[in-house]
């Protein structure tokens, strides 16, 4: 923008002077911003808030935003407190000379914003819709809405699809370049732009909207109208006049029409104003000319609310339908305030030029918005861009984003891949400078859109020129490649050579380094293999061939670049000759008959073909020169023929020929171990077969014919074993592996076979008791065999058999252990089967070892050295391997062998138990006992065998004959106790008187005393041999 001079400088003082006073009066108002987030994961999401703030106002560090967070539309829903992340930024619209900097902010100073960012984080689980809004403080007084609403910030998340599928997304990003408080100038074109970047690759539509003041509560536009004259005054300082007619002069303000802005078209000194607010959807831009302005300071008819809206569609597969469809995910919005200043005779910096070169192969289109350059995959090109200002003397300065950060993020996201293409800057900070754009995209981004931000101000004061421009970068694929004959009319005789030549055009070099290319030729008839990474290449084909290259840039990626080409190379053919005949083997001593025909592929219908066969073997002479013979050779013979063409031409003559196989017959052989064998013996046939003068890689094949003792698995191998029951002949069919008009060929063998003896044994019980006998009883037969053959028998030595009876048929056993008895019976007649053998297992049953111990308790309330004891005995015994229908029987007897003084005495065994594990014995009377514990096998319910006899002696001991006893009822001594021995003796008890007081003819001690008094009593006892004994005994009480 050209610097103000002379008056004009004053004017400017006194507007920035004005402006000073501006702070104050809109002190706590929001001018903009916008609300998005970021997407953490686990439904986590970082909310940031942008708010652009006047810096006469309050503080940012006073300001406290609550987000509301919502899936229930504009009812209430959740509240999460915002936290001001590092340092807020003030805007620098003035030029570096302006009193105050061209940053300054604050209370005094020139009117400026302030940008600060808010954030919180908040848990949003997959809904159809989330709401998330922050409410901010008034708006200013604008041109274009009633009143000082507030300012409604919102943003949108559809994280539930309507088919139920869960997402995440990051909503898209404003760029940081982009402010959202333009000063624009007075009747100047100014483009403004709230494009995005999208950190998940989702589409993005752009629209304007209205701004709300709530939840679905939109702000409500004034009406607009020019008063006076409906004109626009276009009069340049010192110039003739100039007029603009409005064609419209009123209406309502809205979205898309948000502020006074006219096309104008004629000439002076009138033209034609027509209503129009230029909107791009595609890229998120708007132009227009402010065409009122208001002289009033700080006047809120200068300030215009626009509101830039980015929502995102994503492509997903629909689970119902399969098919990929585009879902609503997000959507943000930016509120921007335009302030319109005048900017008297100072323009607005021009928009950028772009231009190509010869050979850059790129389509260049510059809008009044926007440049548009389409590029081609795999072509090195440049384009330039001119920067200008209207005012000559203007310094212009260049700004962009970086393009590829190495570590992109959303607030450095990749603009442009260096893969693609790289700007250069030349100049930067100069009246004029440039900017070169570098292209060598590969195929990999194919189709993809690019779109590079551009920042061009100037070093007017006090207000910078601004202007904003969008490079748009498109990718879309080329071709740079064609193939070279080395003659005009690539046509040749089938078999000749042509060379040919790979040839890029695309440009030689770019930025001064030479292009370099590779070539891959696709492989193709006429090709040799080792020129298929040529540039030049000599090929040979012998039908019309299309051959095709790859031309590879080199200083792309590798695999990524490449172009392709073809020629057609057109070959006219020789004299096409076909010869064959109906029998191409046969079998020798037959014919085979061979027919020829000729034609040329495109000749003409009056040419004529001659033949000429070379003589062979089986060819007669009468026929050497007709296109149809009959042969019969006697060996294999190939019959050659050269034919000729009527019409001269450079393929004229052409050769074939047939070949005619002739084999020999099969000439099979069998050869076999045994021809004579016993009923169930094997015997092995093997195979093998030649044929005279056949083929050293001929193979052949076997088939057996189903027969007795032949193995299905067998039937085709040359070599089997066979185990027939019967006298069988096996015939064989023998078949060559390659084609033959001779028949397979077929062989057999005869295998005789005798029956074997047949001899069994059958013994009369299966089980005896050791040294118990067993009856075996042996017959034999020959089936089929000679009435007069006689059988004997010879019986292996064995223990409990006699030699007396080792060559006798039926004999007696007496087989202490399990024995074996094995027979051999020999035939009287000498045979192929020799002798039968057989046995029969007698078993023997295995005796048990008895085996058992004693263990001894006293009765209650005696100790165990008094009668009587319980007796408690285990059995230990051990059965030898129990053999079935086998079982062992117990019995339990005790014997008294000494009484109680150590004298013998004879008294009957007593049997007690069979119990086989344990058996109890209370034994009453004291002495020496022998305790018995016999142990005999069963076979089935007969006799048990001989029972094996354990036994142990026990001793029970005697009680003291007492002198007195206390029955006192205390359990201890409370009868009159006898010897064990005495027990069941007859008893007789006295007083001191002589007077019988008790007397029992069996007594078992238990005489208490009744009624006696205490004293001393005498008795007379009798025991059961009648000897007598006396005795006294005091009573105690």
């Amino acid at each position: 923008m050209q610097k103000l001079l002379q008056a004009t400088f004053l004017l400017v003082v006194t507007w920035c002077a004005s402006l000073a006073g501006i702070s104050n009066a809109r002190a706590s108002h929001f001018q903009g911003g916008q609300l998005t987030y970021e997407a953490l994961g686990n439904n986590r999401y970082k909310v940031s808030l942008t708010v652009f703030r006047d810096c006469g106002g309050q503080a940012f560090s006073t300001i406290n935003p609550v987000l509301n967070y919502r899936t229930t539309g504009c009812t209430e829903g959740a509240d999460a407190p915002m936290t001001l992340v590092g340092r807020p930024e003030a805007g620098s619209p003035y030029c570096a000379s302006t009193p105050g900097g061209p940053s300054q902010c604050g209370s005094g100073l020139l009117t400026n914003y302030e940008r600060g960012v808010f954030e919180a984080t908040v848990t949003l689980p997959p809904a159809p819709e989330w709401t998330l809004s922050v409410i901010g403080v008034v708006r200013p007084a604008t041109a274009n809405i009633v009143g000082s609403p507030n300012l409604y910030y919102e943003a949108r998340l559809n994280n539930l699809l309507p088919q139920g599928q869960s997402i995440q997304n990051t909503s898209a990003q404003y760029q940081v370049l982009d402010i959202p408080i333009p000063f624009v100038c007075y009747k100047q074109e100014r483009t403004v732009t709230f494009s995005a970047t999208e950190p998940d690759g989702d589409s993005l539509v752009y629209s304007l909207a209205a701004p709300l003041v709530g939840c679905n509560d939109p702000a409500t536009y004034k009406s607009y109208s020019s008063n006076g004259v409906p004109a626009i005054d276009l009069t340049p300082p010192g110039g003739a006049p100039c007029l603009a007619y409005i064609q419209d002069n009123q209406g309502t303000y809205s979205p898309t029409y948000p502020i006074s802005s006219y096309n104008i078209s004629g000439t002076c000194p009138l033209k034609t104003a027509v209503k129009a607010f230029n909107f791009n959807a595609s890229l998120g831009t708007f132009t227009f000319t402010p065409a009122s302005y208001n002289t009033t300071v700080n006047s809120p008819e200068n300030k215009y609310i626009v509101v830039g809206q980015v929502t995102e569609y994503r492509r997903l597969v629909n689970p119902i339908t399969k098919q990929k469809q585009y879902y609503k995910v997000g959507q943000v919005r930016r509120d921007m305030l335009l302030v319109v200043i005048d900017c008297n005779t100072n323009s607005q910096p021009g928009p950028p030029i772009g231009s190509g070169f010869v050979k850059s192969g790129v389509q260049i289109v510059n809008s009044r918005d926007s440049t548009f350059v389409t590029a081609y995959t795999c072509n090195y090109t440049e384009v330039r861009f001119r920067f200008s200002d209207p005012n000559p003397n203007d310094i212009l300065t260049v700004t962009h984003p970086e393009l590829d950060p190495s570590i992109p993020t959303l607030q450095k996201p990749t603009y442009l891949p260096a893969d693609v293409a790289t700007f250069e800057l030349l100049g930067n900070g100069t009246r004029a400078p440039a900017g070169i754009l570098r292209i060598q995209p590969d195929i990999a981004f194919l189709g993809k859109t690019y779109r590079i931000p551009i920042k061009i101000e100037d070093n007017a004061c006090p207000n910078k020129g601004i202007q904003y421009r969008t490079i748009v970068l498109k990718i879309e694929k080329g071709n740079f490649a064609r193939v070279v004959t080395s003659t005009a009319n690539p046509e040749i005789c089938a078999g000749t050579s042509l060379k040919l030549s790979a040839a890029p055009f695309r440009p030689d070099s770019t930025s001064g380094v030479p292009a370099r290319y590779g070539y891959r030729w696709e492989a193709a008839p006429g090709l040799p293999t080792s020129q298929l990474e040529s540039q030049d290449v000599t090929v040979t084909p012998l039908v019309t061939t299309r051959y095709k290259v790859r031309i590879l840039g080199l200083d792309f990626r590798a695999g990524t670049c490449s172009d392709t080409a073809s020629v057609l190379v057109r070959v006219q053919q020789a004299i096409r000759t076909t010869a064959a005949t109906t029998s191409p083997l046969i079998c020798a001593g037959t014919t085979a008959t061979i027919t020829a025909n000729s034609t040329r592929p495109g000749g003409s219908a009056q040419e004529t073909f001659s033949y000429q066969w070379a003589p062979a073997n089986g060819l007669s002479s009468a026929d050497l020169t007709k296109p149809t013979i009959t042969v019969k050779p006697t060996t294999t013979t190939r019959y050659k023929l050269t034919i000729t063409g009527s019409q001269a031409t450079a393929c004229r003559l052409d050769t074939t020929s047939v070949l005619v196989r002739v084999q020999q017959r099969i000439q099979p052989k069998l050869s076999v171990d045994h021809n004579e064998l016993c009923a169930g013996n094997t015997t092995t046939i093997s195979a093998s077969a030649v044929r005279p003068e056949g083929s050293a890689q001929e193979t052949f094949s076997y088939q057996w014919a189903a027969a007795g003792g032949l193995s299905s698995g067998d039937m085709t191998k040359a070599t089997l074993t066979v185990r027939p029951t019967v006298t069988t002949r096996y015939k064989l069919t023998v078949t060559g592996s390659l084609a033959t008009a001779c028949t397979p060929d077929t062989t057999s063998v005869l295998i005789r076979v005798q029956q074997p003896i047949q001899a069994a044994v059958k013994a009369s019980q299966p089980f005896v008791c050791s040294g118990s006998t067993a009856t075996l009883t042996a017959t034999a037969t020959r089936p089929g065999g000679s009435p007069q053959e006689t059988l004997s028998y010879q019986w292996a030595a064995a223990e409990g058999l006699s030699s007396a009876d080792l060559t006798k048929p039926t004999i007696t056993v007496r087989p202490r252990v399990t024995t074996r008895f094995k027979l051999t019976v020999t035939g009287s007649q000498a045979t192929a089967c020799g002798t039968d053998t057989t046995s029969v297992l007698v078993r023997v049953t295995v005796p048990v070892t008895p085996a058992f111990k004693a263990d001894s308790v006293a009765a209650a309330g005696r100790s165990i050295t008094q009668p009587p004891l319980t007796f408690t005995f285990t059995n230990l015994s051990k059965e030898n391997d129990r053999q079935a229908s086998t079982s062992t029987r117990y019995r339990w007897s005790f014997q008294r062998l000494l009484n109680s003084k150590g004298q013998p005495v004879t008294e009957a065994e007593n049997f007690f138990s069979t119990s086989p594990t344990t058996a109890t014995q209370k034994l009453d009377v004291a002495g020496v006992y022998r305790i018995r514990l016999r142990a005999g096998v069963s076979i089935g319910t007969g006799t048990p065998c001989e029972e094996a006899v354990a036994e142990l002696n026990v001793r029970v001991p005697d009680s003291e004959m007492p002198n007195v006893f206390t029955p006192n009822g205390d359990g201890i001594n409370d009868a009159f106790v006898l010897s064990t021995e005495a027990l069941n003796s007859n008893i007789q008890i006295f007083n001191r008187w002589g007077r019988q007081v008790f007397s029992a003819t069996s007594y078992r001690n238990d005489w208490s005393g009744d009624a006696q008094p205490a004293g001393v009593y005498y008795y007379v006892l009798t025991d059961v041999n009648g000897s007598t004994r006396k005795g006294w005994v005091e009573l105690v009480r």
